[in-house]
């Protein structure tokens, strides 16, 4: 996942290219960040982490690995989905 300040998800496709021959691989934008366009609504980790949730639910993921460059959102996931998330990497947060 790609974090604030206008990272797109595209920005780790060199190192999603082997992981993805390896296990399922699905890149996002969090909300205001590279093509998603900022809410309306103020942005709360819970909110976010729950659109995550669903992402991966929509791609047939039930666990799944977070990695990132924001670490709120990745921690949100793991406090408000424990079951879903089998481990953060987070890389500048």
């Amino acid at each position: 996942m790609a974090g604030i300040a206008g990272i797109a998800a595209d920005t780790w496709d060199l190192s999603l290219t082997d992981l993805a021959a390896e296990q399922a691989v699905v890149s996002i934008d969090l909300p205001g960040s590279g093509c998603s366009p900022l809410p309306e609504a103020p942005l709360r980790g819970g909110v976010v982490a729950d659109q995550m949730v669903t992402i991966a639910r929509e791609a047939g993921l039930t666990e799944f690995l977070i990695a990132g460059t924001s670490l709120g959102a990745a921690v949100a996931v793991a406090a408000r989905h424990p079951r879903s998330g089998r481990g953060l990497f987070t890389l500048y947060g």
